[in-house]
């Protein structure tokens, strides 16, 4: 019954594919994919990383915790192996993406794996918004 059900998974898989390609329609899935690939299976990944690089200097990524290994690596890829900042803005207590793949052990794993040098880990006690005078400062 298990190799009927895995046969079933493949021969869909293959039929979405095939779906795609004929009606030359992409995912969010294929172009993270598409992307990963394109930096890390391929003879000019590093001249890609390095071109995108070059045209987005920093990054900011907000609600980190809802990233999924996949994405770490593509901006790993991009930003810190090319020595760019890499600002990553989130909360692990509040991951609510697993479903679709995000990963709450990657936030804690990304300050392991960095492979640029720490610069600056700031860690709020409460949430900002939270944070009257912060509001204040900010015009409506």
């Amino acid at each position: 019954m298990i190799r009927l059900q895995l046969d079933l998974i493949e021969y869909l898989n293959r039929s979405l594919a095939e779906m795609k390609k004929t009606r030359r329609e992409r995912g969010f899935d294929d172009l993270l994919l598409d992307v990963h690939t394109a930096l890390t299976d391929n003879p000019y990944g590093e001249t890609l990383a390095r071109a995108v690089a070059e045209n987005w200097e920093t990054a900011l990524i907000d609600e980190f915790q809802d990233t999924d290994p996949l994405q770490y690596e593509i901006f790993q890829k991009i930003f810190i192996a090319q020595n760019r900042p890499l600002f990553l803005v989130g909360d692990p207590k509040q991951a609510i993406y697993s479903f679709r793949g995000a990963d709450i052990y990657a936030y804690p794993a990304s300050r392991r794996r960095r492979a640029a040098p720490l610069h600056a880990r700031h860690q709020l006690p409460q949430p900002c918004r939270a944070y009257r005078q912060h509001r204040r400062a900010v015009p409506p």
